[in-house]
Formats: structure tokens, sequence, C-alpha cells
């Protein structure tokens, strides 16, 4: 069976496609636990793109998850690929 989509999930996509993107990657090391913190407190900011990558719909979100990773999961800024003035 296949699985249709509602109206309201394909319109939210959508809209996330048109709107400025903000990408974080993240080192294949510390990806696992970048990956933890995105989904318990920065999943409604953006999406998961890859297992090491993020895609985020405002600077304010991915500046806090970028200002946590570096931070609290003291993940080096050298680890983090990231648009610049975003730090």
């Amino acid at each position: 069976m296949k699985y249709v989509k509602l109206f309201e999930e394909f319109t939210a996509e959508s809209s996330f496609i048109n709107e400025k993107k903000i990408e974080i990657e993240v080192s294949l090391r510390h990806a696992r636990e970048a990956g933890e913190l995105f989904d318990d407190m920065f999943k409604s900011f953006g999406k998961k793109e890859h297992s090491n990558t993020f895609i985020f719909k405002d600077e304010d979100g991915a500046h806090d998850f970028v200002t946590m990773l570096v931070n609290r999961m003291q993940i080096p800024v050298g680890e983090i690929t990231m648009p610049e003035g975003l730090l």
C-alpha cells in the first residue's frame, strides 16, 4: 500500500523548499552527537538531510544549534561547515 501525503504535509514541505535554507555540516566523527542534539531540541527549526547535514529555515535556529554544538557538545569549530558569519 502506498502512502499518500495529506495536503497539509505537502504544503509544509513545499513552503520549506521555497524558504531560505542554511546548511550546516558536521564531520562524520561528531555526526551521532549532532544528530542526537538536533532530534532532541532543533527538529522544529529545520530538517536532517543526511546523518551529518542539517538544513535550517532561519538563522537564529542555526546559530543556536552551532553554539550548542561548540559549547555543550565540545565539538571544535573546525569540524563544522557553516555559512560565514553564522557564529
